[in-house]
């Protein structure tokens, strides 16, 4: 942040604030230009707590990108954990936490930021890992009556991408884009808790917790009544949504101009992946089977005008279970775990009849095994494996040695603070998942089965490859752009 400093500065290259001459302004000091703008500050000798710091928006896109990754920036440490959880968290300190009158719609799930009387502003929203840095001036030529404060509303489709400096380990300091399906579903899981007890949705998800960490198979749903249903929902479905479109995105990376016509989402409940397959592809009909009617009726009621080609359907969720032949797309996600080896088997079979199926389930040791035992069967149904392995052969990984998992971020909205009892704004959700089909695809060479780490001058990347299977690869400053786009690479990014 080398151009961030106290005034005065050389008026060259530095904005001009405001003309204050007699009788309008306090001071008759002309055009304010490179000195502080503030009267008080200013007869203090330009250097006080609450005015007189200059700063351009690429310093302070390096001060947003280090607070929003908890303190350091690339591979430095700046400030220490405690000491931004001072910063953001409420109340507060130098910033002013979920502020609607300057952060519009982005206050209400933890958001951060500081504003100035000539018009600036910035916002960290921890949310979705994104910031806005707004320096605006309202007092130029002079100041209006009524104050200066800024009141921005985020445009639509906010977070909206430009162009700004990466950090040392190549992140973008500006924002990602959101899925604008992602938040059609906050939207609708707004209300989700509205005339429901907090004791009776606490015990519910309490029972979910349980249901959904324990190891006994059912052959009864999980999900009994509209409290349990409307906790699942809350609970879950934001964690299912993003590890589920985050497979499917791994997918379409592989078929690239394909989409599917049909898909079926089995044991689909409340319909989390149906929601990811719609924020992937569009022009398809999607029909939900789960053996659970609350799951299916709070689905309904959740897509209503927002996914309306979609078919809710009760149906037992095991051995006699058929999918049209010719489906296009079979998703199953969070199922596996809750069925009955045999009925395991017989989901994983019935999948087969369908052109492309996605299996989704926790990233746990025990999910990885259900979704390598998944594997092997749907490799000898004929299908073969685009994501995430690079290959059809067996897995190389030993059992009980690791698991093959990814990570995807979940933004958390009060709502979904409100359930999981947590204060984050985001949590990582870790899945297992097997994309396969009958289509003319290939895998990708390698995929990244580890998050990157970054070293000075180098990146280290554990491999899942075609050939040599598990590797560790060391890619330094001397590879150029290969060094360029390790340090852009994210734990289960293809790699070649």
């Amino acid at each position: 942040m080398s151009s961030t400093s106290y005034g005065p500065l050389a008026p060259h290259g530095v904005a001009a604030t405001e003309d204050q001459r007699r009788p309008w302004a306090k001071a008759d000091r002309g055009m304010v230009r490179g000195e502080v703008h503030d009267e008080n500050a200013w007869a203090l000798g330009g250097v006080a707590g609450h005015a007189g710091l200059f700063s351009t928006a690429q310093d302070l896109a390096v001060l947003c990108r280090t607070l929003l990754n908890g303190g350091t920036y690339g591979t430095t440490r700046i400030l220490g954990p405690d000491a931004v959880a001072a910063l953001l968290d409420p109340p507060g300190l130098g910033f002013g936490v979920d502020q609607p009158y300057f952060m519009g719609e982005l206050a209400g799930r933890g958001a951060a930021g500081h504003t100035g009387f000539t018009g600036t502003s910035l916002v960290l929203d921890r949310a979705t890992d994104t910031f806005l840095v707004l320096l605006a001036n309202t007092v130029h030529p002079r100041r209006r009556e009524g104050g200066s404060a800024p009141a921005p509303r985020p445009p639509p489709g906010w977070p909206a991408r430009w162009p700004v400096p990466p950090d040392q380990a190549g992140h973008a300091t500006g924002p990602r884009r959101i899925s604008p399906m992602h938040e059609e579903l906050r939207a609708a899981l707004a209300g989700l808790l509205d005339g429901l007890p907090p004791k009776q949705a606490a015990q519910a998800v309490d029972r979910l917790i349980a249901n959904y960490r324990g190891r006994t198979p059912t052959d009864a749903p999980v999900l009994r009544d509209r409290a349990d249903v409307a906790a699942y929902a809350a609970y879950r479905m934001p964690a299912t949504f993003e590890a589920v479109r985050a497979a499917l995105t791994a997918f379409a990376a592989r078929v690239p101009g394909w989409s599917p016509a049909t898909h079926v989402d089995i044991g689909g409940g409340t319909g989390a992946a149906t929601w990811a397959t719609a924020a992937t592809w569009e022009g398809h009909h999607s029909t939900v089977l789960d053996w659970a009617q609350p799951a299916l009726d709070l689905g309904r009621e959740l897509a209503a005008q927002i996914l309306p080609d979609v078919t809710w359907q009760r149906q037992a969720i095991g051995e006699g279970l058929t999918v049209p032949a010719g489906t296009d797309l079979v998703t199953v996600s969070y199922v596996l775990g809750e069925l009955r080896p045999e009925d395991r088997r017989a989901v994983v079979a019935a999948a087969t009849a369908a052109r492309t199926v996605v299996l989704i389930e926790p990233g746990t040791p025990d999910g990885y095994l259900r979704i390598r035992e998944a594997r092997t069967q749907l490799t000898e149904a004929g299908l073969h494996i685009v994501a995430p392995c690079p290959h059809s052969d067996t897995c190389p990984i030993v059992p009980g040695e690791d698991w093959c998992h990814f990570s995807a971020r979940v933004s958390r909205s009060s709502l979904h603070r409100q359930v999981k009892g947590g204060s984050l704004p985001y949590e990582d959700e870790k899945f297992s998942y097997v994309a396969a089909t009958t289509l003319d695809a290939a895998p990708a060479p390698a995929r990244i089965i580890r998050k990157p780490q970054l070293r000075k001058g180098q990146v280290l990347l554990d491999l899942c490859t075609t050939n040599d299977k598990l590797q560790r690869t060391t890619v330094t400053k001397r590879h150029g752009t290969q060094y360029r786009a390790a340090r852009d690479a994210s734990w289960g990014d293809d790699w070649s």
